[in-house]
């Protein structure tokens, strides 16, 4: 409708018309690259904010995890002090043996729980989201993300350097 109506000026000649209908035209488009705009930084906003309470949830739900954790280390804890007082007093008879063997299997048994960091990651990743932050908050979310990851490296080579292997539960060669 709008071309017909663009054709008919310009057949008649009428550039009056023609550049009235250029110019509302143009303020169409432009309102519409507006409004598309405004969507993108309200959708921006939306999963900023989201992101953020993700991070949260995932902050929460591994403080949980660790408190589920405590008691059974602390009692991992308690049998493995009793292999290390026998270490100490060089204890030699039979229960001083299994009280040993059993303390170096529990410290090659450890399993370390680590931090979920899928929305952490997305907020240092994500550009969309970091031009969400300002300087601090980025700053603290990097020092946080690099903290985190860490730690949870740190978990990975621990539980992988004390497990033993399937077929190894024995903590030394030939000790017993």
């Amino acid at each position: 409708m709008l071309l017909r109506r663009i054709t008919k000026h310009v057949k008649d000649q009428n550039w009056f018309a023609v550049g009235i209908d250029f110019i509302i035209v143009v303020i169409g488009v432009f309102i519409g690259i507006q409004v598309a705009n405004w969507d993108n930084v309200r959708s921006d906003e939306h999963n900023y904010q989201n992101a953020m309470v993700r991070l949260a949830e995932e902050n929460f739900d591994t403080l949980d995890q660790l408190e589920e954790f405590r008691p059974a280390v602390e009692e991992r804890l308690t049998e493995v002090q009793a292999a290390i007082l026998v270490l100490q007093t060089c204890e030699t008879d039979g229960t001083a043996e299994a009280t040993l063997n059993h303390g170096l299997n529990i410290i090659r048994g450890s399993s370390t729980p680590q931090a979920a960091t899928l929305a952490l990651d997305q907020l240092v990743n994500d550009g969309s989201l970091l031009a969400r932050q300002n300087t601090t908050i980025r700053t603290h979310l990097r020092e946080y993300h690099e903290q985190l990851h860490n730690m949870n490296r740190i978990a990975r080579l621990v539980g992988g350097v004390l497990s033993p292997p399937e077929n190894d539960r024995h903590p030394l060669i030939g000790f017993t």
